[in-house]
């Protein structure tokens, strides 16, 4: 009797555990690696909620209000974050490169981007590398004009009212021969550079560092199998977002997937703050010691 009480008791503890609150992009291809895991069983250990937002300011908003623990996001809202004094914490990259410049008919070159109106959403990665490439490039005369989300973007291009797009996979392929086509990608100029990391409150990291650890190796084996098993992560991704299979596969081509935080990667990052802080997207310079999560091995 004692036994079966003990066993029942267990079983109301596993049913009652809090579940880990994850928020992520509904139209971003940068959590792949985790329906991949999710589709591979790797996260049926983890009791965990995925939270669906529509862009990349919301979700950021979103992380600093408590509302998700962790989140999988353009690192830019971490910095502005950061910037502000929340203590919102880099834990690690995941999506590289996977974002470029898509122009409609009549743009054949970059030096065509001259007095062309450009569209974008405000201070995200995409945007910051937007306007790094104009500058490196000596393109001055652009008109920047920002949407609240992805999907405004993908009207806007289609009805004329912009000539380009600062954008990512999978829209930029899906995009591409239809209603414009890809001019110029990013991964040109700055190859394997984050452009969405895992991020959390630190408080929210701290409290669920066996959780965000879990978390972490399922993504690290969904990497994995996108990266040695193509046609189930293509299979996967064609069902998550709804795409012909063709454009999944050229998506995940354009898309290099890595659970990591090099020197490389966070210089980047210090480049990309140093940008922002000149653009006035940060009130202060980051402190980048405190940026990087460090996760107890409890």
């Amino acid at each position: 009797m004692r036994l079966f009480v003990i066993i029942l008791f267990l079983l109301g503890c596993t049913r009652n555990q809090v579940a880990l609150k994850i928020g992520i992009i509904a139209p971003a291809f940068n959590y792949l690696p985790l329906k991949v895991a999710e589709a591979k069983g790797y996260l049926k250990d983890l009791k965990y909620e995925l939270v669906r937002f529509n862009s990349g300011w919301e979700l950021g908003e979103a992380l600093i209000a408590k509302k998700v623990d962790i989140a999988i996001l353009p690192f830019t809202y971490c910095l502005q974050a950061q910037a502000k004094g929340i203590k919102v914490q880099i834990i690690s990259c995941l999506e590289h490169e996977a974002d470029g410049i898509i122009v409609r008919r009549g743009i054949e070159s970059i030096e065509d981007l001259n007095g062309k109106r450009i569209g974008c959403l405000k201070a995200s990665t995409i945007e910051i590398l937007l306007l790094r490439f104009l500058e490196e490039k000596g393109i001055a005369k652009t008109k920047i004009i920002y949407f609240s989300s992805p999907m405004e973007m993908w009207a806007a291009l289609e009805k004329g009212e912009v000539d380009a797009l600062s954008y990512y996979v999978p829209g930029i392929i899906k995009a591409d021969n239809k209603i414009g086509k890809i001019l110029h990608w990013y991964s040109t100029d700055w190859k394997m550079h984050p452009c969405c990391d895992i991020a959390g409150v630190e408080e929210a990291i701290r409290k669920n560092s066996r959780k965000v650890k879990r978390l972490l190796k399922a993504l690290d084996q969904g990497v994995k199998v996108i990266a040695e098993d193509s046609s189930f992560a293509v299979s996967v991704a064609a069902k998550t977002y709804g795409l012909d299979k063709t454009i999944a596969l050229e998506s995940l081509r354009k898309t290099p997937f890595r659970l990591s935080l090099t020197q490389e990667e966070m210089g980047f990052h210090r480049a990309i703050a140093e940008m922002m802080l000149k653009l006035g997207y940060l009130n202060e310079p980051i402190k980048f010691d405190s940026l990087y999560a460090q996760i107890s091995e409890d």
